[in-house]
């Protein structure tokens, strides 16, 4: 777990004041993330706590918590596709940083309020909410962006790093993930590259 959360947000209209995203890596590359979120709301308006955990992990995980909650993957957290006609990965740090972040603001979305029965688009993100580099070269290898619907506040997340094609050489690679029970729908340019369904939240464990 990092020392510190990588990124801080609000969502005034969820009633959520004032919120951490959190990260744990494994030899750098990022394979959870949690919010932690302070909220205000209900009648009369009562503060209180509430999280969020999703898996970035390109296996199964396993995760606890000292109140005694446990999460447990039956799949993946992510699946890493390469991306189509994208430039071949640039040899310094600093040009790679530049190539993800075009390559991450062609991705779009839309989310579906399970609350509000309401459909609407979400909005890029353009700062990444966490970047790392590779162990041994320290090179820069990926960066994790989030698409929002209410103030800053990451509903979906796009991760976009330099991994190994099936031809055996360095290619920029994308993976997404949720963090809402909403339903979420992502486009690559106008090409849809997966969909989450809705869920209700406490109806046990999830994939």
């Amino acid at each position: 777990l990092g020392e510190a959360p990588v990124f801080r947000y609000n969502d005034l209209p969820r009633g959520f004041e004032d919120c951490t995203l959190w990260v744990w890596t494994d030899q750098g590359r990022p394979v959870a993330l949690q919010k932690v979120e302070a909220k205000v709301d209900g009648v009369p308006r009562r503060p209180g706590w509430s999280f969020c955990f999703t898996s970035f992990s390109t296996d199964t995980l396993s995760a606890h918590w000292s109140t005694g909650r446990a999460f447990t993957s039956t799949e993946p957290g992510v699946t890493f596709t390469e991306l189509p006609k994208a430039p071949e990965p640039a040899e310094a740090s600093t040009q790679r940083r530049l190539q993800a972040r075009r390559l991450a603001a062609a991705f779009s979305g839309r989310i579906f309020d399970v609350v509000t029965d309401v459909e609407e688009e979400m909005r890029f993100l353009p700062k990444p909410v966490f970047e790392y580099d590779e162990p041994g070269s320290k090179l820069y290898c990926g960066a994790i962006f989030g698409l929002t619907a209410h103030g800053t506040n990451p509903d979906a997340f796009v991760c976009i790093e330099i991994r190994e094609s099936r031809a055996g050489t360095p290619r920029w690679h994308f993976a997404a993930a949720r963090m809402t029970n909403g339903g979420v729908s992502l486009r690559y340019g106008e090409q849809e590259t997966c969909r989450f369904e809705p869920v209700k939240a406490g109806n046990g464990v999830f994939p």
